[in-house]
């Protein structure tokens, strides 16, 4: 029977800290949790920053198969970017879906 393994899960949390230059605050997580103990797993992307735009984030999940020389996954990611009204976009929003290959050597 299938089940999902999340002990396995291998991710990082990530913060940007504002430059002097007014780089926008950004704090993301990034991981990969594996079903069971087979090759798929379940990828995942999610950060959020603001500064100079009222808010700027994004998300990706997807399912992929790893194999002996990478990995095929298929995604959805979502885009949204909020500019403050002294901009020239003002909210931007796009999302779909993507199927990716990695190859290691």
């Amino acid at each position: 029977m299938p089940y999902v393994w999340l002990p396995s899960v291998d991710g990082s949390l990530r913060y940007g800290p504002p430059s002097a230059g007014g780089a926008t605050p950004n704090v993301s997580i990034t991981a990969d949790a594996w079903l069971g103990e087979g090759s798929w797993f379940v990828p995942y992307h999610l950060d959020a920053g603001t500064g100079d735009s009222r808010l700027t984030w994004q998300g990706v999940l997807g399912v992929g198969h790893s194999f002996k020389g990478g990995e095929i996954i298929f995604a959805y990611r979502y885009l949204s970017y909020e500019q403050d009204g002294n901009g020239l976009i003002e909210e931007l929003s796009f999302g779909g879906f993507g199927l990716g290959v990695n190859f290691r050597f």
